[in-house]
């Protein structure tokens, strides 16, 4: 996934790794997250749905399976 915030980037990022997400963060500030455990779509927005992140105002959550994740 590819993670944007308005705020907050650390409490997010530490959000992910503390659910098991490997989280990366880019030179603008945006974060790279992947998963060994979530493999697909609707798996990695319940994940997100269940840390409340997937309807927060806080993040723009772009899901890149299968796209280059150099975005």
């Amino acid at each position: 996934m590819h993670i944007e915030t308005q705020s907050h980037a650390d409490a997010v990022q530490q959000q992910l790794e503390r659910e098991g997400w490997r989280v990366d963060r880019k030179q603008d500030g945006s974060m790279l997250a992947t998963s060994t455990e979530v493999m697909y779509g609707p798996e990695a927005r319940r994940c997100l749905d269940h840390m409340g992140l997937l309807t927060s105002s806080r993040v723009r959550i772009e899901f890149v399976i299968g796209k280059d994740p150099e975005l």
